[in-house]
């Protein structure tokens, strides 16, 4: 028989195992979807933010490519940005990411090309702007009402002033002192211009 102490291994298969688990724990604690690909668009790692909003399962997402997560419009403009990403170092535009139910979420995807050990990986991340994009809907709509609520107000000054201009009109007039006359002139002149 022989003995081998494994014990370097040991320590080192726990301390491999230790740092994977907080990578895992770090991953899956990011806000944003985050998705490591390969230099061929195959999955390496991602979070469950990316199964949760997708509704795809582990299996499904490792087959899948970062096209297969958007609408047909916005993947070629997608497949594009990741031909350049490597010359470019990253990427970022905004897409709208299509759920396993076929819902519709607008998101900003931002791609970061790195190399490792000879081997190119991209990550990827996406975030979920459709409380923003209501939001900015939301203040065009209300500039719209002031631009409107603006406009009619100076309308109604423009009335008033001409209506002040028309009565200072009839005084000058009726006034029989030419230097009275002058000064009512004046004033018309003055709320015309």
């Amino acid at each position: 028989g022989a003995i081998q102490d494994i014990t370097p291994q040991k320590k080192a298969q726990f301390k491999l195992e230790r740092e994977k688990s907080l990578s895992d724990k770090i991953i899956n604690s990011l806000p944003i979807a985050f998705l490591l690909i390969d230099s061929n668009g195959n999955p390496i790692r991602w979070n469950d933010r990316i199964r949760k909003i997708t509704g795809y399962n582990e299996q499904q997402i490792s087959y899948m490519k970062p096209q297969d997560f958007v609408r047909k419009e916005h993947r070629a403009q997608l497949s594009e940005a990741f031909d350049n990403i490597f010359s470019e170092g990253n990427i970022t535009l905004e897409a709208d990411l299509l759920t396993q139910s076929g819902e519709i979420i607008p998101h900003i995807i931002s791609g970061t090309a790195f190399e490792m050990q000879g081997q190119k990986y991209i990550i990827c991340t996406g975030m979920d702007i459709s409380e923003l994009i209501e939001y900015e809907q939301q203040l065009e709509q209300s500039l719209d009402a002031k631009k409107v609520l603006l406009s009619e107000i100076h309308h109604r000054v423009k009335n008033n002033l001409a209506i002040i201009s028309g009565l200072l009109q009839l005084e000058s007039f009726n006034a029989e002192d030419p230097k009275t006359e002058k000064i009512l002139t004046n004033s018309q002149l003055r709320i015309q211009s």
